[in-house]
């Protein structure tokens, strides 16, 4: 199989990412996992894209889900993934394996800031997302000017930086998601390995480029409440530490 350059390399024959992967916590998709629920029944065909090795489609099952398949990059994963007998296919970081129009509900969660063309792979969901299907995209927003968890928001002088560049990606048509490089070191921690600058301008604009019914936006992939809930219904969202997105394809 072809296979994308780079940051799908790394993931490839990664015991150690797989490990990482299997020991998350079901917890930590529960939005993720209920915005599922809400978009699509058991009956229907959903795609966990980049689905580790397995957590969101046992969640799933346990809901009643019939028809997951997940996809994944990393060759230990996929096997982890089959192991526990669920479907699941290799993705060589390019073209989905999978027609058009093949799924009720296409979701991806934490995976956007890792591929290699994240403006490919969101088309390649929108293709095998069925007319009137839901999308679900929820990543880091590493234009962030409220958190310090990622070098890319860690500081002052990056958090004023992140602060210009959402206000010229909000005020002009400028659209690509920048690069980031890798960082490697042991133990592995989360986001070492993302590449891509994702960021819900950017996210939003190519929605909008798709003709993309926008359901839901959230700045946090966890419930909140009180002030953080408020804040997260206004524009002062885009400045929170994560894009969590409901689309309709029309």
């Amino acid at each position: 199989m072809k296979l994308a350059n780079s940051s799908h390399q790394y993931y490839l024959e990664n015991t150690q990412y797989s490990e990482f992967l299997e020991s998350q916590n079901l917890s930590a998709f529960s939005k993720y996992i209920e915005a599922i629920k809400n978009h699509a029944s058991p009956e229907q065909k959903v795609l966990d894209v980049g689905c580790g090795t397995g957590i969101v489609l046992q969640g799933l099952k346990r809901l009643g889900f019939k028809k997951m398949v997940g996809m994944e990059i990393s060759r230990t994963s996929v096997e982890v993934c089959k192991k526990k007998g669920f479907d699941c296919y290799q993705y060589g970081g390019f073209t989905f394996p999978f027609d058009d129009q093949n799924f009720d509900l296409v979701g991806s969660i934490n995976v956007l800031e890792h591929t290699d063309n994240p403006i490919k792979f969101l088309d390649e969901q929108y293709r095998v997302l069925k007319r009137n299907g839901y999308l679900i995209v929820a990543c880091p927003n590493f234009l962030s000017t409220t958190n310090s968890y990622h070098k890319h928001t860690r500081g002052i002088a990056n958090k004023v930086r992140n602060a210009i560049m959402l206000m010229r990606y909000a005020f002009t048509k400028e659209f690509s998601f920048k690069k980031m490089e890798m960082t490697i070191r042991t133990p592995f921690q989360p986001d070492d390995d993302a590449v891509n600058v994702t960021n819900p301008i950017q996210l939003t604009s190519w929605a909008k480029m798709r003709k993309m019914h926008i359901v839901y936006t959230s700045a946090f992939q966890a419930k909140k409440t009180g002030l953080l809930e408020f804040l997260d219904h206004t524009p002062l969202r885009v400045f929170f530490g994560s894009c969590f997105y409901i689309l309709q394809k029309k």
